[in-house]
């Protein structure tokens, strides 16, 4: 990493990172998966003096210990995707007053790219299949949606069967998210406008013998033409 003049402190190393609020947001570090790292604002480079902070999760999550898998954020919240449990601090915007919102026990995320934003909701992967909040976010309650449970037993058992990193995308414009595995060469597609699911072989549907993305992202080149692209090791497959 090349050196910055406004550079302060070390930067640290973790699986995940967040831009959200003026600031990244580093979770998942080297024997700490319990603590989230935060920079100044609007200088990621800054990790001392300023706004930047951390918060330890150690005595906040309601089964008593757990890992962070995943951030999210949504109107003024941090969202910690645990793997059996959720939390959420409101005024995320401001950090240094940060307070806890709620929490979830029992459900988490057990893929950190399976978290996609719509804009209006949270879609993850759970243990027990793909899950959305549902709800409204200012609500003390948090009720949850299951968008697989048409197929939650298949889709479960597949995800057991995953050695790879289980990936995943959303078009704002369709309203479909795409859940990615890789191990088994399906992709599943759910249609966010009204909750069906359209299931993908990959070898059928892309025409190619092995589907094994590592990344997947959207791009909207104007009103009608959204692009779906699939990132692989040698190459980009546009869809």
């Amino acid at each position: 990493m090349s050196s910055h003049s406004h550079s302060t402190g070390t930067s640290p190393y973790g699986n995940e990172v967040l831009a959200a609020y003026g600031r990244l947001w580093v979770a998942d570090v080297l024997n700490n998966k319990h603590t989230i790292y935060w920079s100044d604002t609007l200088n990621g480079h800054a990790w001392t003096g300023g706004t930047t902070g951390s918060i330890d999760l150690t005595t906040v999550w309601p089964t008593g210990h757990d890992e962070i898998v995943s951030l999210a954020a949504h109107n003024g919240f941090l969202i910690v995707f645990g793997k059996v449990s959720i939390v959420v601090y409101s005024g995320a915007t401001s950090p240094a007053s940060m307070a806890l919102h709620d929490t979830v026990e029992g459900v988490g995320c057990v893929a950190r790219d399976s978290v996609q934003h719509t804009g209006t909701d949270i879609i993850f992967l759970s243990d027990s299949g793909v899950r959305s909040f549902g709800r409204t976010i200012q609500e003390k309650s948090m009720p949850m949606r299951d968008i697989s449970n048409n197929v939650r037993n298949e889709l479960t058992y597949l995800v057991s069967q995953q050695t790879n990193a289980i990936k995943s995308a959303y078009s704002p414009d369709e309203a479909f998210y795409l859940l990615t595995l890789a191990d088994s060469n399906t992709v599943y597609c759910f249609d966010m406008r009204g909750a069906f699911l359209y299931l993908y072989e990959a070898s059928q549907t892309f025409l190619h013998k092995y589907f094994d993305p590592l990344c997947a992202d959207t791009t909207t080149h104007n009103i009608i033409n959204t692009k779906l692209y699939y990132g692989y090791i040698k190459h980009v497959l546009l869809s």
